[in-house]
């Protein structure tokens, strides 16, 4: 059996621990405080790859949207112009 190990060092002390790639994992996802071998506090605060990708999503999806209502906004003009000009010539 394998197991997944990471290797890490305390940016405070300097020293190198291990922790299981899992382990690590949710670390990242939750963003919860871990220690080093000598008792400083570590976290990772930044997102996670699944935050960024979620985050890029709802903004591909909103942008999306934004174009979409813009599209049909200018379509609906072009056929209220398309209207009052048929109405004038008549």
């Amino acid at each position: 059996m394998e197991i997944d190990i990471r290797e890490h060092t305390c940016p405070k002390c300097n020293v190198t621990f291990w922790i299981t790639g899992g382990h690590e994992e949710r670390l990242r996802a939750s963003h919860e405080f871990f220690f080093c071998p000598n008792g400083h506090p570590l976290s990772y605060p930044g997102q996670s790859d699944e935050e960024k990708i979620r985050e890029l999503r709802r903004k591909i999806d909103n942008e999306q949207k934004l174009r979409l209502d813009a599209q049909r906004a200018l379509e609906d003009r072009i056929k209220q112009k398309s209207t009052k000009r048929k109405t004038k010539k008549s």
